[in-house]
């Protein structure tokens, strides 16, 4: 009898919590590299001519590091810290470029906080070209569905 309520209790708040934070903390617990797989995206269309960086001819030469006082091979270092794809880019030349743990150039890795940087530098090169006034202009004026659906954004 216990058992059976123990599940049911189990099974209510399954049902209850699956669709809240709370719930998807306990289902997901945090972010990984197949983040991808478990939330909702918006596919963007690559363009008819995409960029692409060239290949530098004189590559990257580092045969080692160093990190709290231990010298590291470079690329177990890498390897070691579980990276899965590692890229140094200089102007317009790729530099190194290297995969780990299967993955290839076409492999989905997310970018998790490294977008950040990538927003920052767009958002200041908005800013230098005048499409954006500075940033203390509110976002509401490029998003003002914001601002309709929760008013916190005013």
């Amino acid at each position: 009898m216990k058992t059976t309520r123990t599940l049911l209790l189990f099974l209510l708040l399954s049902i209850t919590l699956s669709s809240c934070y709370v719930g998807r903390f306990f289902y997901w617990n945090f972010a990984d590299i197949n983040d991808y797989k478990k939330f909702k995206y918006t596919k963007v269309q690559k363009p008819e001519i995409p960029f692409t960086f060239k290949k530098s001819s004189k590559g990257f030469s580092m045969d080692s590091i160093s990190y709290n006082n231990v010298k590291y091979k470079f690329d177990n270092f890498i390897a070691d810290n579980h990276s899965v794809a590692f890229l140094i880019i200089r102007n317009d030349s790729i530099l190194y470029e290297k995969y780990f743990e299967g993955r290839n150039e076409q492999s989905y890795v997310p970018s998790f906080s490294a977008a950040k940087s990538f927003i920052s530098a767009l958002a200041g090169a908005a800013i230098a070209d005048g499409a954006i006034k500075s940033v203390n202009q509110p976002i509401t004026d490029y998003l003002p569905e914001l601002l309709k659906n929760d008013p916190r954004f005013s």
